[in-house]
């Protein structure tokens, strides 16, 4: 009976778990024969087997195995103004925006988003608050600056119109009044002067009491206070999904077999 090929097993293991097994055969006597004259004739082959475990005729091309693509990650940025009524209008620079101090405590606010408007986040604050007495009611502030945000500048434009228009119902008198590259509306004659400004999708409110400064530097410490409620809040966010840059995974391949080079 003619001697069994003796066979050695080699296994390579690549990326993504892609085993590909090399059956290489030795050589291995065979008895001789009548018909062969006793040589001795080693038996040699190779295959390559995939990973569906069916072998690779040789000549056959590379097999290139992609990932499956990983969808792209997201983050979320929250909506900010930039900071807090303490970190945009703290009372030291107010002090100075008005040209003299605001004696009395603060409050500050920061209001939710109101979908119906289109507003997005508030700040309000309040400087100036006198103690309250006893049976009276609760003393208004001397200086009250809002700073809103809102989804467009046209919902932004909207609201500051919805202020004029209120203010002059009530008899209040208005005049242009551009703070930097902002249009802005003084209004005068009912309550206190305000003045509304719109910059993009923000307003600021300013409204001070003309026992501060007396009425006749009242419009520029309004400005000034306008002013710096704008510069403090450049850093705004209106919040919403920010795209993450994926890393890129490994491509894996199978080499072709000896016999397709």
């Amino acid at each position: 009976m003619p001697a069994q090929p003796t066979l050695l097993v080699r296994t390579i293991v690549l990326p993504l778990a892609t085993a590909v097994v090399a059956v290489v055969g030795l050589s291995a006597c065979t008895k001789a024969s009548p018909s062969d004259g006793g040589s001795n004739t080693p038996a040699t082959g190779s295959a390559t087997v995939p990973a569906t475990g069916l072998a690779t005729p040789p000549g056959s091309a590379s097999i290139v195995v992609t990932p499956t693509p990983t969808p792209t990650p997201t983050a979320t940025t929250p909506v900010s103004l930039g900071g807090t009524c303490d970190d945009l209008l703290p009372v030291s620079r107010v002090n100075g925006a008005v040209g003299k101090p605001v004696v009395g405590t603060t409050a500050y606010v920061v209001g939710v988003a109101e979908p119906n408007i289109g507003r997005l986040i508030y700040l309000n604050c309040r400087y100036g608050i006198a103690k309250r007495v006893k049976g009276k009611p609760a003393p208004g502030p001397l200086l009250e600056v809002g700073v809103s945000l809102y989804k467009t500048a046209a919902q932004a434009s909207s609201r500051v119109q919805a202020t004029v228009d209120d203010y002059a119902s009530q008899g209040a008198t208005s005049r242009p009044v551009a703070i930097g590259q902002f249009p802005g509306t003084l209004l005068v004659g009912f309550g206190s002067p305000t003045l509304v400004v719109n910059a993009g999708p923000r307003t600021v409110a300013v409204t001070l009491s003309t026992r501060v400064v007396g009425a006749a530097k009242t419009a520029t410490a309004l400005r000034n206070v306008a002013s710096m409620a704008l510069d403090g809040t450049t850093q705004f966010s209106q919040g919403g999904p920010v795209a993450v840059t994926p890393t890129p995974g490994p491509t894996d391949s199978l080499s072709p077999s000896p016999a397709a080079s």
